[in-house]
């Protein structure tokens, strides 16, 4: 997590990429690009399961750093470029429940309070997003207000 947000507080966010068919209200595959750099911030989820009280599944944030010439199918996703964003703060946020422990959600903050939430949703291996720059809804699986935020 340290590299990721050493990553995102050393540079302008200028753009995502999703696939063609979905929106940021749930997506299976968010790619965010930043000025002068060749590695792209790439976010997903997964599902682990507890068996502590019965079946109990706990979705968590997946994300990775990857060079963008290594990513794949490019022409069956949508770019929209953005304004650029400079982020001050990087928080993980965390869903505690029941002796489990996942990190669900990452929250980025400019110095004049803006944010850029990313969450899973309730789609098993996808996110949702809220931000200035989603006019759709924001659906995440656990609310910001039943989340732990840990700062980076």
């Amino acid at each position: 997590m340290d590299k990721i947000a050493q990553f995102i507080l050393c540079s302008k966010l200028i753009g995502f990429e999703i696939p063609k068919s979905q929106n940021l209200t749930c997506t299976w595959s968010l790619r965010m690009f930043f000025e002068d750099r060749t590695d792209v911030l790439c976010c997903s989820s997964d599902v682990s399961t507890s068996g502590s009280g019965g079946w109990q599944e706990y979705g968590y944030l997946k994300l990775n750093i990857v060079d963008e010439s290594e990513l794949d199918s490019r022409d069956k996703f949508n770019f929209c470029a953005l304004e650029p964003i400079v982020f001050s703060q990087v928080a993980k946020l965390v869903n505690e429940e029941d002796d489990v422990s996942a990190e669900c959600g990452l929250l980025l903050t400019t110095d004049d309070g803006k944010q850029v939430l990313i969450s899973t949703a309730p789609a098993p291996g996808a996110v949702t997003v809220k931000a200035e720059f989603n006019s759709g809804e924001y659906d995440p699986e656990i609310l910001l207000e039943d989340t732990i935020q840990r700062p980076i």
